[in-house]
């Protein structure tokens, strides 16, 4: 019997170890996510919602807030221009931003033209007077705007705030003047 055993040949182990070849050429090279990687995903997500700013990126994601159209007059202040130039805009002239050229409105009444006035100082006193020949010309005008809470009214691709300065041309003119007041209209 001690014979037979020593003739017998182990089948079994040869035919695994063929299935266990045969069975790792069939898998696919498999690159797991570990905690390293998951961290970095989330710290690159807190560094772009920081570096937007959350209204900005609710817009990017169309949430949030969304632009209403309206319209709105808005008031410019063009101060220290040439008396002659304080002419050339007048009622029913369009309105354009001088560096885009998209349309900022119509001027609805006629410009109010004032004296330009500057401080002088004389005998260790300070006086207001007038500048010859240079006026303050303030320009009303109505626009259709959009308006989105936390950025204002934005009128072509400008947002319009009182206190921005604002570069707009006129047939006639073109100035950088500041927006003194703005307020929305029943549509």
């Amino acid at each position: 019997m001690a014979k037979d055993m020593q003739n017998e040949k182990p089948s079994a182990p040869q035919k695994s170890a063929g299935r266990k070849a045969a069975g790792r050429k069939k898998k696919s090279v498999r690159m797991p996510i570990n905690l390293f990687d998951v961290a970095v995903i989330v710290v690159l997500v807190v560094v772009a919602v920081i570096a937007l700013g959350s209204t900005q990126l609710a817009t990017l994601f169309g949430i949030g807030e969304r632009a209403e159209p309206c319209t709105v007059e808005y008031m410019v202040m063009f101060a220290d221009v040439d008396q002659d130039l304080a002419l050339a805009v007048s009622d029913g002239s369009a309105v354009y931003g001088n560096s885009t050229g998209a349309s900022m409105g119509e001027v609805i009444t006629s410009p109010e033209v004032q004296a330009h006035r500057v401080v002088t100082y004389a005998d260790g006193t300070s006086q207001m007077k007038d500048k010859p020949g240079s006026v303050d010309v303030i320009v009303t005008v109505r626009a259709s705007a959009q308006y989105t809470e936390g950025v204002g009214y934005t009128v072509g691709d400008t947002v319009v705030r009182v206190g921005d300065n604002l570069s707009l041309r006129f047939p006639g003119y073109t100035g950088v003047g500041s927006c003194i007041n703005i307020s929305r209209t029943s549509d």
